[in-house]
């Protein structure tokens, strides 16, 4: 393993793993340790980025994901294009983003969450494995990736997920805002991925059966409903079914289960 972005995961759960175990009355420390948690899974998610730039072979993600053709831009879209990178940033932030929404106990809840994603990706995802054997030359991107929208697409995908968990943990007049604002997210999110997937020889219509597509397309519909709610409780729960969309989307997805 790449010792720089392994080190910096082990360094978040263990940071994370403390951060909930502090005491109840403790909670500076917790917020300090969820700091030092935070600040080593971008740490991490730097090296893969800063790997995939230097097109370094030795990781088994860039190996697969980049070659040296390819421009910069292309080079570092490779840090999020595979199930690996894709984990890492997606858990920097919705780690990130949950941490400064959380209040209370549900600190510790994020930092508990921190502590157990930083060991799964790690052993499970393993973004940061060595190849076997020394490998000459990248296999790059599969053509239907190497598209500029790749830059934005997957980003704000995850970054609209992120808010979605976001809006779930808010009260009734916080809720509503930041659903609002996931909504638009992912609105913005799903008009960029059809009109990719319009442009892509392949890829269908403006609309076609795609699971990743979809994991933006059920949280969407559940943010809309709690927008449209008469009681604040209904809505409550309809952000509610939108977190528990994004999770079930992202652990489908991810499993490798379906094809994208």
């Amino acid at each position: 393993m790449d010792p720089f972005g392994a080190g910096a995961l082990v360094v978040a759960s263990a940071a994370g793993a403390a951060g909930a175990l502090a005491p109840a009355r403790r909670r500076v420390a917790t917020r300090a340790l969820l700091a030092i948690s935070l600040a080593a899974w971008w740490f991490a998610t730097g090296v893969l980025a800063q790997r995939f730039l230097a097109v370094d072979l030795r990781l088994v993600e860039v190996a697969a994901l980049t070659r040296d053709e390819v421009p910069w831009s292309l080079r570092l879209a490779g840090t999020w294009a595979g199930p690996a990178g894709s984990a890492l940033v997606w858990f920097a932030l919705v780690l990130t983003a949950t941490t400064v929404a959380a209040r209370g106990a549900a600190q510790r809840v994020v930092a508990a969450a921190s502590a157990v994603a930083g060991l799964a990706v790690l052993v499970v995802a393993g973004p940061f494995d060595r190849v076997a054997e020394p490998v000459l030359a990248g296999v790059g991107l599969s053509p239907v990736l190497e598209y500029p929208m790749m830059l934005v697409h997957p980003p704000l995908l995850y970054t609209s997920q992120a808010a979605v968990l976001v809006a779930a943990l808010g009260g009734a007049r916080t809720g509503r805002r930041r659903a609002a604002l996931a909504a638009g997210l992912l609105t913005v999110s799903s008009l960029l991925g059809a009109w990719w997937a319009h442009d892509e020889l392949g890829w269908g219509g403006w609309w076609a059966w795609d699971p990743v597509e979809n994991t933006a397309l059920a949280p969407l519909v559940a943010l809309l409903a709690s927008l449209h709610a008469t009681t604040g409780q209904v809505a409550t729960t309809w952000r509610r079914v939108a977190a528990v969309a994004v999770l079930a989307g992202i652990a489908l997805t991810r499993s490798g289960l379906p094809d994208s």
